[in-house]
């Protein structure tokens, strides 16, 4: 799960280092599956579900802006067509206003503390492999601690 956020050039080696721990059939039915699908698929290129050094790694943000289009909709759940569009149209008319303030530092994201914590964290971690202060190995080791499940 965490090889997402390895630079796109460590996933490879790293999912080799992986593959030798895979000891029974389910688990190597797994890795081939994720090799074929993941690691050497030319329609998922390792680029392409990287979330290497990118601050916004779920789709949070996407869920939250849906759910306040759904109030601005009052909820309907069979929205008319010609109220929908009105209300795109009126979203992508605050987009540019969103863009112009973002770019301007004045519009940010709100997070919780616990997660600007674990940003932090994860940021600090990329900065220190980057730097060459942190093999592969052990920043796919820090990561599984940030994301991984909590027992």
């Amino acid at each position: 799960m965490e090889l997402p956020f390895l630079p796109v050039d460590d996933k490879s080696p790293m999912f080799s280092r992986l593959r030798l721990q895979a000891t029974t059939p389910q688990l190597e039915d797994l890795i081939n599956y994720m090799e074929h699908t993941w690691i050497n698929s030319i329609i998922w290129s390792p680029s392409s579900w990287s979330i290497y050094m990118l601050p916004v790694q779920t789709n949070n943000d996407i869920k939250g802006w849906h759910h306040s289009l759904n109030c601005r909709a009052n909820g309907k759940v069979n929205l008319p067509f010609y109220l929908l569009v009105e209300l795109l149209h009126q979203e992508a008319r605050l987009v540019s206003i969103q863009i112009r303030l973002v770019s301007e530092g004045k519009l940010s994201i709100i997070q919780r503390k616990k997660y600007r914590l674990l940003q932090a964290k994860l940021f600090k971690f990329w900065e220190d492999h980057s730097n060459g202060d942190l093999s592969a190995r052990r920043l796919l080791k820090l990561c599984s601690y940030l994301n991984g499940p909590s027992c």
